[in-house]
């Protein structure tokens, strides 16, 4: 099990963007495809008549999503801006993380992940030093292209096809690779971390500032208090917000907007077009989503976005370039409040289980989980990754951390 469970991460963090680009468009649909798999067996699952315990964080959840479904096809049912069919795929796109979850949590809830602590931390510890010597390799021989300088120092990006790929493989490795190195090795993960600054990605950046401090932190953490981890955190927020002050005025200012920037103009248009469609949103498939894109929207043209450099027609690219501006736009304030909880939900559900757990051994994965979603919730200020394969499989091994949260709690 444990060979399958680091095969399908491998394959949807490391391999996917080259599979895609450089072998067959085909494996474009490897997420999707694994979440049928997943379904299927999931079916299986209900019809044997097996009891699954969902707790009351996952109810909540599974409410807020509800809303969300409903608000998105209310607004189409109403504007009309796109046919349902294109409503169906936008939804199942947004969806899937989610899916991918609440399956893993059914389909897999025998399965502890800490008994294969070892053999999984030695398969994601040799690919670590496969990428960690390429990188250095790559410096000296340029066997693989970089991104644009940043800070002076080109971002590397070995065989994904952008540094922010790099930089995410990087960051799940630190978060494979966390709880069996935190109590013995910490300099192991520092080097870890080191490795991933290699992209000059300016969100990585701001994860690495954070995870030193918690690296060193997180012998003295017995229990999560949310409010005195909230005081701790200002200091290190305003160091945060000095790193990458530059990077978000260059996307986010009204310069940006003005130069015509599409994360800009996606951003500043956001809040108009729930205004305008208040309470509901434009709908799905409808605004900086991918089938906003492939099926392109009325929308853009009705805001005077047609024109954006990725945003046209004929030239898409850039529609996916934002994801919480998306949620404003497709599913109004009120569904843009339902996504911002159901992310600090998930926070809320891994605080409690680490505050819970007495078993020594569960308790770094459990803390993994946080740092994980700490990556999802950086990466989605400029990205849609809680809409991509990179989302779909963070939820994948987050699902399995609380099926093990829980069956070392039953084991007590």
């Amino acid at each position: 099990m444990h060979v399958l469970i680091s095969f399908i991460i491998i394959l949807n963090v490391f391999l996917y963007d080259y599979l895609t680009t450089k072998v067959s468009m085909s494996f474009v649909l490897t997420d999707e495809i694994t979440v049928s798999i997943l379904l299927l067996a999931a079916v299986f699952f209900i019809l044997s008549h097996k009891k699954f315990y969902i707790n009351r964080y996952e109810k909540r959840i599974l409410i807020l999503l509800t809303a969300i479904l409903l608000i998105g096809f209310a607004s189409l049912l109403y504007k009309k801006y796109q046919p349902y069919s294109v409503g169906i795929k936008d939804a199942i796109i947004f969806f899937k993380c989610f899916i991918i979850y609440f399956i893993t949590r059914m389909v897999f809830h025998n399965f502890d992940i800490s008994l294969y602590k070892n053999r999984i931390t030695f398969i994601f510890k040799i690919l670590f030093y496969f990428i960690f010597i390429l990188t250095i390799a790559n410096y000296f021989f340029h066997i693989f292209p970089a991104d644009q300088t940043s800070l002076g120092f080109a971002g590397q990006r070995l065989f994904f096809p952008h540094s922010s790929r790099y930089a995410f493989a990087l960051q799940m490795l630190f978060v494979l690779l966390f709880p069996a190195f935190i109590e013995k090795n910490r300099i192991f993960l520092l080097l870890v971390l080191a490795c991933g600054l290699a992209s000059m990605k300016f969100k990585y950046i701001s994860f690495a500032v954070i995870e030193v401090f918690l690296i060193f932190a997180y012998s003295r953490i017995g229990r999560i208090n949310v409010k005195k981890y909230l005081l701790m955190s200002i200091p290190i927020l305003i160091l945060l917000g000095f790193i990458v002050s530059n990077q978000f005025l260059y996307y986010y200012s009204e310069d940006a907007y003005e130069f015509g920037y599409a994360r800009a103009i996606l951003t500043y248009n956001s809040l108009p077009i729930a205004l305008d469609h208040f309470p509901l949103g434009a709908g799905f498939g409808t605004y900086a989503s991918f089938m906003s894109g492939v099926y392109y929207s009325p929308v853009y043209e009705l805001y005077d976005m047609h024109w954006v450099w990725g945003l046209t027609p004929a030239n898409p690219r850039f529609v996916t370039d934002v994801y919480w501006p998306m949620l404003i736009g497709q599913f109004g304030i009120i569904g843009f409040l339902c996504g911002l909880i159901i992310i600090f939900t998930f926070f809320g559900l891994f605080i409690r289980l680490f505050n819970d757990a007495d078993n020594v051994n569960i308790k770094p994965y459990i803390f993994s989980g946080i740092q994980l979603m700490l990556v999802l919730l950086i990466d989605s200020m400029s990205d849609q990754i809680y809409s991509q394969n990179r989302g779909v499989i963070s939820f994948f091994y987050l699902a399995l951390i609380v099926n093990s949260a829980y069956i070392k709690k039953n084991q007590q």
